[in-house]
């Protein structure tokens, strides 16, 4: 891809940028250089913590961490950019109707039952179509919980990383918000519903800023094995951490799974032994189903801790906390 080169007009350096990006950050002085397509909307940032403090943070978790307390790990690298954030504020209002199906005496009846949708929210989309680096998809977890300031009114020196362009429209936005919400509210209206029938609804996007959200990615070395942390530099909180699965962790899980297989054999066996000279309909054969599928289950799930080099520890969503 050809690379457009100018120089800043503020600071005399050199800006370099892909020809499709609609915003454009001076690495050194922070002078903006937005298309006509961005139009005039008004720009944000949450300052970051320096990287030193990055650094810490990511001792300070592994320190709290049960696999990885009291392992000596040795920080490779720790770089920082600005991610672009577009957040809108959009309301979403309209009419519902669905039904849920439940038992009545010997009988299942249809319950029909419908409501008014009415909810108004903050939508960050990411202004980067191809910028998904680990744990990066999961910055609104975090973005709500830090302060914004002015673009316009900060010292750059202070907060200075480079920023990652803008290559994603107003029009791209737009119908990105609007899906994600009519998907995010119509999900929630479904819970404890068997169908929606009908969900009439109109989105009214209001208005719309670009957040540049502090996002750095630090890499650390223990034993031999290379393995990232992605950290929010506003508030130090680590967003996703790989770590070593180690061989305790390993054979632990190799004796639970041959344990399940070896306990489906003995549980089979028992079973036919009692149900075996049953006549009709043989209950063992439920039994045995019901024992194998657990303990089939049970392998898998320790089989996949197995072969796992790596383990992820993601930041817990709101709801997973609740």
């Amino acid at each position: 891809m050809a690379f457009v080169t100018f120089e800043c007009r503020s600071c005399g350096a050199g800006v370099q940028s892909p020809p499709d990006n609609l915003l454009v950050v001076c690495a050194h002085c922070g002078d903006r250089y937005p298309s006509r397509e961005m139009g005039d909307i008004p720009i944000a940032l949450i300052p970051s913590r320096s990287k030193q403090a990055i650094v810490d943070a990511v001792h300070d978790r592994m320190a709290k961490d049960k696999q990885m307390a009291g392992k000596q790990i040795t920080i490779e690298s720790a770089e920082g950019v600005y991610v672009p954030i577009f957040l809108t504020k959009a309301h979403i209002s309209g009419d519902w109707k669905g039904y849920y199906k439940k038992k009545r005496d010997n009988s299942t009846v249809t319950v029909w039952e419908e409501g008014q949708v009415s909810e108004q929210m903050d939508f960050p989309i990411l202004g980067r179509a191809h910028a998904y680096e680990f744990g990066m998809e999961i910055i609104h977890r975090v973005l709500f919980q830090q302060e914004t300031v002015d673009f316009g009114a900060i010292d750059w020196a202070s907060v200075a990383l480079p920023v990652l362009p803008v290559d994603v429209d107003e029009s791209t936005v737009e119908l990105k918000v609007q899906d994600q919400l009519i998907n995010t509210v119509g999900e929630k209206v479904r819970t404890g519903l068997n169908a929606l029938t009908k969900f009439d609804v109109e989105v009214v996007q209001e208005n719309r800023c670009i957040v540049l959200f502090p996002f750095w990615s630090v890499q650390y070395e223990y034993q031999g094995g290379h393995y990232r942390v992605a950290v929010s530099g506003g508030d130090g909180q680590v967003l996703a951490a790989m770590e070593p699965v180690f061989l305790g962790t390993r054979i632990g899980a190799w004796m639970t799974g041959v344990s399940a297989l070896v306990v489906a054999g003995l549980a089979c066996n028992g079973i036919y032994m009692v149900f075996g000279t049953m006549k009709g309909i043989d209950g063992g054969d439920i039994f045995v189903t019901i024992i194998v599928v657990i303990c089939a289950l049970i392998t898998w799930f320790t089989a996949d801790r197995l072969t796992a080099s790596v383990h992820i520890d993601l930041l817990p969503d709101e709801d997973e906390l609740s």
